[in-house]
């Protein structure tokens, strides 16, 4: 059960990510630069036939296989080996989704359309799929470190424990 919440989640933040794209392909893509907020977002119509920051750009045989095979072992590891907290789960779903809806971009269209553009510094155009990835990490690392950290503090309860636990008197008596 728990596994058909995860995928109808992943599957409704691709369908946000997809609908998106689409309105920006219809209303942005023919005057290429909108106002959003301003001074600080603003939109701008990007096909990036690359993977981050246009790496790897014109490489898209390359870039659909690495991605596929990526996000299977990441479903695999998200459905099969259950992460720890719902911290992770939630991370690893957000990365799931975004890898998928970018993926969906570069097999349907041979590019990724971007679409948000930060103003006040220099930084590459990108859009919610790519935001679903970088915070799901961000959300997986902090969960990670969590988890982490409640297991040592457990461990040292239970070593504090041990130690002042009475050893059991042996004689041979009994």
């Amino acid at each position: 059960m728990v596994s058909i919440i995860l995928l109808v989640v992943a599957a409704l933040m691709v369908g946000l990510d997809q609908l998106l794209k689409y309105l920006v392909v219809v209303n942005l893509k023919p005057i290429g630069t909108a106002p959003f907020i301003p001074g600080i977002l603003g939109l701008r119509y990007v096909e990036n036939d690359g993977a981050a920051f246009s790496i790897l750009a014109g490489q898209q045989t390359f870039l659909i296989i690495v991605t596929s095979i990526a996000l299977l072992v990441w479903a695999y590891f998200l459905f099969f080996k259950r992460p720890q907290s719902k911290m992770e789960v939630a991370g690893m779903v957000m990365v799931l989704a975004g890898g998928v809806g970018n993926l969906i971009d570069r097999v349907a269209n041979g590019f990724v359309v971007d679409y948000l553009d930060v103003l006040f510094m220099q930084f590459a155009v990108f859009n919610l799929a790519d935001t679903f990835v970088c915070v799901g990490f961000a959300v997986l690392i902090i969960g990670v470190v969590r988890s982490e950290l409640k297991g040592r503090k457990k461990a040292e309860v239970n070593t504090e424990v041990s130690k002042d636990a009475k050893p059991e008197q042996v004689d041979g008596n009994h």
